[in-house]
């Protein structure tokens, strides 16, 4: 996925033990292994931005993680069957100690799923390295009945949020994001740099804003410009860019 939207990046493991703790909610467990992920990498290279991600799959309340055996990953997918379930990416962004972590979560539904129809999709898929012990993206026609949300996030990574996330961060200072199309309000962010540019796009009007603005309070004036499209589904809002 980040060779296809033109990222150049480099796949380093990480040596970051991961937590495993059933009383934190699902969400902060995944960005809480994100950043430990990403900060474990970031530690030897301070000057480049790692990504780190955690995927859990969450059902009746129990996190599902990578299966420790095939048996396992039996029961795993059998626990699945006919059920509604969550699935949870964590990303953290780092650079040397600064980090900005985020989530999404995607509601799936599995279809029933005798034992035969396991096999046969165990015999298909190497389960072993995925969360629940299942990847939509390979054969999911077999098990999986509805998706509702980001595809990409039960892929194992939240595309749209990510490149969305990586300009602010990269930039080093923003006011807030606005997340969905219809959203008018934006959320005041702190900010590290006292002087930037905002390019602002808004949900629902379709127009750029770019002026000189002053980070920690947002002062400057705002100029209409071009009339760009901010699709439903897609992160919109306003930036401060360096």
């Amino acid at each position: 996925m980040l060779t296809a939207a033109g990222l150049d990046f480099q796949v380093m493991p990480s040596p970051a033990e991961e937590i495993h703790d059933e009383s934190m909610p699902l969400h902060l467990l995944c960005e809480a292994n994100a950043g430990l992920k990403a900060l474990a990498v970031a530690a030897d290279y301070p000057e480049h931005i790692v990504i780190g991600a955690d995927t859990l799959v969450s059902v009746g309340g129990v996190a599902l993680g990578k299966p420790g055996s095939q048996d396992e990953a039996r029961e795993m997918l059998a626990r699945l069957s006919g059920r509604v379930q969550q699935v949870c990416t964590g990303v953290c962004l780092a650079r040397g100690e600064s980090t900005r972590c985020f989530h999404a979560i995607t509601e799936v539904v599995f279809k029933e799923l005798s034992p035969e129809v396991i096999e046969d999709y165990m015999a298909k898929v190497d389960v072993m390295d995925k969360a629940g012990s299942y990847a939509v993206q390979e054969h999911g026609e077999m098990i999986i009945a509805e998706l509702h949300g980001d595809y990409d996030n039960v892929v194992g990574l939240p595309l749209s949020m990510l490149l969305d996330d990586l300009l602010v961060f990269e930039a080093g200072c923003y006011i807030g994001i606005l997340r969905g199309a219809h959203e008018t309000s934006y959320r005041q962010r702190p900010c590290e740099f006292p002087l930037g540019m905002l390019v602002a796009k808004r949900p629902g009007t379709g127009w750029w804003v770019d002026t000189p603005a002053h980070c920690g309070g947002g002062q400057g004036s705002l100029s209409r410009l071009r009339e760009p499209s901010c699709r439903p589904g897609r992160s919109c809002g306003w930036f401060i860019r360096r």
